[in-house]
């Protein structure tokens, strides 16, 4: 299995050297212990890999021996990825790393937690947390600094995420943080002031969504996921169908989304 150390032992005289190589080359980690040499780090799921080792026998002639093997072929191989890599983004932007399906499993959860590192300059100081069952997240305690560069490390290859589910490949990204630009809505006064480094530099009047579990306006911190200058707001996509009480169908501007769920600052129509 991808997670199961490798071992070469030697039965009789001496253990020289040992290479242990992906199909493309790579020479796998390991270690000598007395008469035995163990890999070190995991191995890709449904690998070939190639095994060289260097000998001397108990009559001092050194030899060497050539083996292959393979790793075990999972029915699903899990990938995953940076969120917004490559790209500047702002200041309340936690880092994600987002997975293409489900990780269930507290213990796999704790084991992707662990070997996954955020690098920040300037340092700066957050935690993780399971935002669904395929995002994982760190979030700063406090608002990024602007112009903070943010490095995600995740040397997950080998790594098991469910029933014969494994990962087959490491990730790595950056981000960048921008200038503070903050949005602050006071639903009760129906208004909206822009903040940027602090001064503000625009109010505006809102309304906000209608009571109800589908049309409430939520509080709570939120980031800019996405942006459309153009867009056809349709209540048949949150289970409210034509003729239905609530029921709406609208041409909007300047979209701004922050949440999945739905929720967008955009123009009056």
């Amino acid at each position: 299995m991808p997670d199961q150390p490798v071992t070469v032992q030697a039965m009789t005289g001496r253990l020289e050297d040992v290479t242990v190589r992906t199909a493309g080359g790579s020479a796998i980690e390991g270690r000598v212990t007395g008469s035995q040499w163990t890999s070190t780090g995991r191995l890709a799921p449904g690998s070939r890999y190639s095994v060289t080792t260097r000998s001397t026998g108990p009559d001092g002639v050194e030899r060497t021996a050539r083996s292959t093997f393979r790793t075990h072929e999972p029915a699903v191989t899990a990938t995953y990825g940076m969120v917004y890599d490559g790209q500047t983004v702002g200041v309340a932007m936690p880092v994600s790393l987002q997975f293409d399906s489900a990780v269930t499993s507290a213990r796999y959860r704790r084991a992707i937690e662990k070997a996954v590192t955020v690098t920040t300059s300037p340092r700066t100081q957050g935690s993780w947390g399971w935002l669904d069952d395929r995002q994982l997240m760190w979030r700063p305690k406090s608002f990024w600094r602007p112009g903070t560069t943010v490095t995600l490390d995740a040397p997950l290859t080998g790594f098991q995420t469910g029933e014969d589910k494994w990962v087959g490949s490491d990730v790595s990204g950056t981000m960048t943080i921008g200038r503070q630009q903050l949005t602050t809505v006071d639903i009760a006064q129906h208004r909206l002031r822009v903040t940027r480094g602090g001064e503000t530099v625009r109010s505006f009047p809102v309304s906000s969504g209608k009571p109800g579990p589908q049309t409430e306006t939520r509080s709570g911190m939120k980031v800019v996921i996405g942006k459309q200058a153009e867009m056809t707001m349709d209540s048949e996509t949150i289970g409210i169908d034509k003729g239905e009480p609530g029921y709406y169908k609208i041409d909007t501007d300047w979209n701004v989304r922050v949440t999945w769920t739905g929720e967008f600052l955009h123009s009056a129509p």
